[in-house]
């Protein structure tokens, strides 16, 4: 397996999300045995403009799997995870060097989660031969904190719901009465019904939150509301019924529609 090719990472990252992470483990370890990185090298950046600049190990796919996602890995096989995973955080919103929420970008500036795109949507169906999220597969750092929330979903909505606390601190956040928005999966989905429901208990917690969604896991949804109801949809929560759904779900769109936590279609 090859850890800088687009399919693979999806691979590794599947096996991450079915909590296989002995298997996950041994592939790292045995690309990385493959793989040393070159003090050497030549940095090949487009922009770079000196001729003897050498690749930098920070940010490099050998960095990212070898020094970040490895000990959270190994944390997960440990007799307490929950505990080891702990260890691992910082309390300011990483773990391990990764950081769990982002702010976004210049085009983008709100507060978000992401996990690894396609593995973790049941829901997509035409989606999957467009998706933008895959060009970001290019890059170590990106891949490294798409792969450890998807651990922390497995493993501590607690570490979750503590990063984005401190996130809410921060001066960016913190300004009174304001509603800050907050995009639930800008990559990814919710992966199932026992997800959707840590999310909305931790929403629930944060009323200054004003989350939403783009989804396509539309059955989970339904699941949701058919075994909870409606009325625990958080109040602070709106889904936006995502374009590209699987062909088995689109009858769900009209379903959904009727409920005032839903948004439309887009």
């Amino acid at each position: 397996m090859n850890l800088t090719k687009r399919e693979d990472v999806l691979k590794l990252s599947g096996l991450v999300v079915a909590r296989d992470y002995k298997t996950s483990i041994k592939i790292i370890e045995n690309w990385l045995a493959k793989n040393p990185f070159d003090h050497n090298a030549m940095s090949e950046f487009k922009g770079n403009k000196d001729p003897n600049k050498k690749k930098k190990y920070s940010g490099s796919p050998q960095n990212v799997y070898a020094d970040k996602l490895l000990p959270i890995l190994k944390a997960c096989t440990s007799e307490q995870p929950k505990k080891e995973l702990y260890k691992l955080y910082n309390g300011k919103g990483k773990i391990n060097g990764i950081t769990l929420f982002s702010d976004g970008n210049a085009k983008l500036k709100f507060l978000n989660w992401s996990t690894m795109p396609k593995v973790n949507c049941g829901g997509a169906g035409s989606c999957l031969t467009f998706c933008y999220s895959m060009k970001a597969l290019r890059q170590p750092n990106v891949n490294a904190r798409w792969i450890a929330n998807g651990i922390l979903e497995n493993e501590s909505f607690e570490i979750i719901e503590d990063a984005l606390r401190w996130n809410l601190s921060r001066p960016k956040y913190n300004f009174g009465s304001k509603r800050v928005d907050f995009r639930l999966y800008n990559d990814g989905d919710f992966q199932n019904l026992e997800k959707m429901i840590a999310w909305f208990d931790i929403l629930n917690k944060f009323p200054e939150l004003q989350s939403y969604a783009y989804s396509k896991s539309l059955h989970l949804f339904k699941n949701f509301i058919d075994t909870y109801g409606d009325v625990n949809i958080p109040d602070n929560f709106v889904l936006n019924l995502s374009s590209g759904v699987h062909p088995i779900y689109k009858p769900l769109k009209k379903v959904l529609s009727q409920y005032d936590f839903v948004r439309g279609e887009f």
